[in-house]
Parts: structure tokens; sequence; C-alpha cells
């Protein structure tokens, strides 16, 4: 009796000490250290405390081999201990605990497999693992099976899908799962179906649209949804018809008919389903227009006559156009070669020469105004003058000789002095310059850049008003 008290007693004091060390042992450990505290543990049966200070070694320094042959022998034993913990905790139907378990193990073997230490997972707990997973796979399956049972769908489809999670192939869960989705879709069709049906008969044709829309995306032909969605997409369309641009600037005759096929273009691609576009060919073909110049109550009659809910009108009030006159600077530079030396070796030299700089730029300017326009009372919906300016600039270098040998300062100078001698480069003229674009975009192409903007803004300022 008194000779277990003093073995008690001895490993009670060597752990006391130990664990005063760690507490004052600095955070720069060497590898050494660490693997000899490891070793001290494990000497006592500590294989966890032992196996957390080998791999705190490792970390220090990955090929320590003794520290590496400690965590082989411990890792079996830790792994055990896990497992019995593990136990314990399914006996007491602590099935959460069990998953933790596990899945500290996993993660411990992923750690020591680092550094080449290979340690299979007990038998034990894979036994324990199967049985847990088997647990909450039926708790989930059975949970699903009772909301499934009161219409509750969206839980049933979660209880369902967490049930497999566990058991990919439980029982009949993945039958059911399929019979919980589709009855969760009909439910959630019904809803916005009648929500749309509401809409349609308070005249929200453009919300009521939308109810239908997301009834079908998930139950497809589902009653007369498809018919109701024609029928608001009908009621909640307005048709806006778009005049020929005129051109009061007095200059850049034809550019009218660019402005406005970039506005046309810019308004379909919005894409709304309630926006339907009538170009001017088709308002020509169903009206008696007889004017090329027309005002915001004449087209808004036009625009009346045929069915339409809008007219756009526009007209080009400005053009301006610029181009500097080309500036050309003289630029001196060093244009390399190279000479032998009295020891042979190859010396850089610089020719000072010069070559051409140029500049020059242009500009564009626009000013358009543009009105929107209801048919039903010819108010004018929005309205704006918009101005646009585009700009091109070009820098280019001409040189008749070698532009590539080209540089920023005399190479042979750098080796007149210590200094000097010790560069190995010089600074080269850009080489860019010399490839750069030397012609200016042309007027047509600045405009269209322009218009595109135009347009954009057009379109960006009338669309809420439509919508």
């Amino acid at each position: 009796m008194v000779y277990h008290n003093i073995h008690y007693m001895r490993k009670f004091y060597i752990l006391f000490f130990l664990s005063l060390i760690l507490c004052i042992t600095s955070v720069a450990q060497s590898a050494s250290k660490l693997r000899k505290i490891g070793s001290e543990f494990e000497k006592n049966r500590v294989y966890e405390k032992a196996s957390d200070y080998y791999l705190k070694a490792l970390k220090k320094k990955s090929n320590e081999k003794e520290a590496i042959k400690g965590l082989s022998r411990c890792a079996p034993f830790y792994l055990k201990k896990l497992a019995s913990e593990a136990s314990v905790s399914f006996s007491k139907e602590k099935y959460q605990e069990v998953l933790d378990k596990y899945e500290l193990m996993k993660e411990y073997q992923s750690d020591i497999r680092k550094y080449g230490v290979e340690v299979s997972v007990p038998n034990t707990m894979t036994n324990l693992k199967e049985k847990t997973d088997e647990h909450f796979a039926e708790t989930f399956y059975l949970k699903g099976k009772e909301n499934y049972n009161v219409a509750l769908y969206s839980e049933a489809v979660d209880n369902f899908q967490n049930c497999l999670n566990f058991k990919s192939y439980y029982k009949d869960a993945n039958n059911l799962l399929y019979k919980a989705k589709e009855a969760k879709n009909v439910q959630e069709a019904e809803k916005f179906y009648y929500s749309g049906v509401s809409k349609l008969n308070t005249k929200n044709f453009r919300s009521a649209y939308y109810d239908f829309e997301k009834c079908l995306s998930l139950k497809r032909d589902y009653k007369n949804a498809s018919q109701l969605k024609k029928d608001a997409l009908l009621n909640g369309r307005v048709k806006v018809g778009i005049f020929n641009v005129q051109n009061s600037s007095n200059s850049g005759n034809g550019l009218e008919k660019t402005l406005y096929s970039n506005l046309v273009r810019k308004l379909e691609l919005k894409r709304s389903p309630f926006i339907e576009i009538v170009d001017f060919n088709t308002i020509r073909q169903q009206s008696r227009i007889q004017s090329s110049n027309y005002s915001s109550s004449y087209a808004a009659q036009i625009g009346r006559d045929i069915g339409l809910d809008y007219v756009l009108i526009g007209k080009i009030l400005q053009i301006n156009n610029s181009t500097s006159s080309p500036k050309s600077t003289d630029v001196t530079a060093y244009e390399q070669y190279f000479i032998k030396d009295s020891n042979g070796k190859s010396k850089p030299q610089g020719k000072k020469v010069v070559f051409k700089l140029y500049e020059k730029s242009s500009n564009v300017n626009f000013k358009v105004e543009y009105d929107l326009v209801s048919t039903k009372n010819n108010q004018i919906i929005k309205s704006n003058i918009l101005s646009e300016t585009i700009s091109d600039n070009i820098n280019y270098a001409s040189y008749r000789g070698d532009y590539t040998k080209l540089c920023v300062t005399d190479p042979g100078s750098n080796g007149n002095s210590i200094l000097g001698s010790l560069l190995t480069s010089v600074t080269m003229v850009d080489q860019k310059l010399f490839k750069a674009r030397k012609q200016l975009k042309t007027p047509y192409e600045l405009h269209e850049s322009a218009f595109d903007k135009i347009s954009k803004d057009i379109a960006n300022e009338i669309f809420p008003k439509l919508n």
C-alpha cells in the first residue's frame, strides 16, 4: 500500500514539474527541447501531450528523426484514447461528441501524415461512427416523414437531405426527398399563382407577370398560369415609337441617321418584356406622315393614330470638329555602338543624334436634344439636352536610323568613371514611341463613339419612365 502511494506521488510530482516547465518555457523553444518535453510525457504515458510536443518539434524541424519515432509510438495510443472517450459518449447517447471525436482523429491523421507517420483509426471508432451515422440518418428520416405528412414540405426537404448526408441510400429517403421537393414546388407555385391573380384584378399587370413567371419556373404548366402571364404582358406592355433624328446643326449631313441607328440599338438591348420598340420605317408604313420636321405634338398625334403609347423624337443641335496643328520636337539621343578595348572586351559608345517627336489631337463635340412624349395627352414625360465631347491624341517618334539602339544618355560616358564602369545597362529611349499610331481617328470614328455614348445615356434616362 505504501509502495503504491509513493509511486503515485512520484508520478504526480513529475507531471507537476513538467507542467511548470511548460508555463515558463519561451515560445522560441528549439526542436530538440520540444522533443525532450514530448519524451518526458511519453515516459509517463501522457500520450496526448507527448504527441502534441513531438508535432511542435517537427513543425520547427520537419526531419527531426527522434520526434518522428516518438510520434509513431504515441499516435496509436492517442487514437485509442479518443476511441475510448467516444465509446463512453456513445453509451450516454451523446452522439455529436462521437462525431466530434471522429473528426478530431481525421484531422490528427492529416497532421501526422505530413511527417510520414501513418496510423489507422481504431476499428472500434469506425464501428461507432457507423452506428452514429445510422442514428442520425434515422432521426432525420423520421422527422422528414413527419413533416411531409403535415405538408411542411420545405422542412421535409431539409430533413431528408440531412438524412442522406449521413447515409447516401437510407431506406426510401431518396424517393421521399424527390416527392417532398415536388410538393414544395407546387406549394410555392400556388402562392405565386394566386398573388398574380390578385394583381391582375387590380390591374397591376407588370408585377402579376413576374409572379406568373416565378410560378411557372417552379411548376411548368401550372393551371392556366401560362395564359395569365401572356394576358399580364399584353396589358402591361407599352409601345414606343422612335422617330427619325432631325439635324438642325447645318453640318454633318447624314449623321442624324447614325444617331438614330445607335439609339434604336441601345433601346432594343434593354430587352424589357414590357417595352416594344417600334422603328421609324414601321411608323411610316402605318401612318400618313408627311413632314420630315415634326414637333412633339405632331409626333404624338401620329403615334396615337397607330396605337403607340409614347414617341421619342431627337434633334442634333450642334456639331463642332477641331484638329490641332501638328507639333514636332527635336529630341537629342545617343545611338549605341561597341568598340574593343585593349583587353579585347566590348565597350559601349554613343553617337549623338536627333529624332523627331510628333504630337497631334482632334476633338468632336455634339449637343443633342430629345423629348419622350405621351400620346394620350401630348405631355412631355422626359426631356433633356445632352452634350458629349470625344477626343483623340497621337504621340509618336520618327528616326531614320535604328531606333532600337537609341539611348537617353551617352552609354560611352559610363566607362569614364569608377561608378560608371560598374553600370551594366543604360536607359533606352521608349521603343513604343516609334511603333505608336501615326494617324488620328477619322471624324466618322469619333462620331460613332460620341453617338454610342449619347444613345446609351438617352436609353438609361427614359427607361425608368417606361418601366
